[in-house]
């Protein structure tokens, strides 16, 4: 149980920092001022079902066995907060 309170912890911070800027009247998924030009680059096209696929396939598969406790943004770098 220790784990999956982690989880919501982690999730609930992100959805929280969000809210407030939301609050403020702010866009939550757009780049920060502070980040570098190569930080805010992205792939410049929509995002398509194999893209999605594609970070499930490796979720689920023995690779990503060690990873816990991440939110995953599969965005092309559109949203990098």
């Amino acid at each position: 149980m220790g784990k999956s309170m982690y989880n919501f912890g982690k999730q609930g911070k992100e959805k929280a920092r969000q809210q407030k800027q939301l609050d403020k009247g702010e866009d939550p998924y757009a780049p920060r001022h502070n980040e570098s030009p190569e930080m805010t680059a992205h792939r410049q096209r929509m995002g398509t079902p194999e893209d999605i696929a594609a970070a499930v396939k490796f979720l689920v598969s023995d690779d990503a066995s060690y990873i816990t406790g991440h939110v995953l943004d599969v965005n092309g770098g559109m949203y990098m907060a």
